[in-house]
């Protein structure tokens, strides 16, 4: 081993024995009431990002590749053609339509859209 090396190992294991723990209770500047208004707020953060954690699974799961715009598979399909009932994301059919009014997949004529959770887009 070089001598660069070992004086970097060494600083290494020196660190690791100099940093040790020590309890908050352990200074006399801070209070009890302190320590457990701290410990009672980190509790409640872990249980905040635990529920984060559980709403964004559920999330995840309606979101599932069904869903998604068979054309970018980027977002949601949320518009339906008018008549066939074919759907796709709002983007792709807005962009789809300035260049053709037929529909991406049974090329019938396109005479509106639905937006599938608000009403008619037009």
């Amino acid at each position: 081993m070089t001598d660069s090396k070992c004086a970097v190992k060494q600083d290494h294991i020196n660190l690791r024995k100099i940093k040790k723990f020590i309890s908050l209770a352990d200074y006399e500047e801070v209070t009890d009431g302190e320590i457990q208004r701290l410990t009672d707020t980190i509790k409640q953060l872990r249980q905040n990002i635990k529920n984060n954690d559980q709403n964004k699974s559920m999330d995840d799961e309606e979101e599932d590749e069904e869903n998604l715009c068979s054309i970018c598979y980027a977002r949601q399909s949320n518009a339906i053609f008018q008549p066939c009932k074919h759907r796709s994301c709002k983007t792709c059919i807005k962009q789809h339509m300035m260049s053709t009014n037929e529909c991406f997949y049974c090329k019938a004529t396109i005479e509106g859209l639905l937006d599938a959770s608000m009403g008619d887009l037009g």
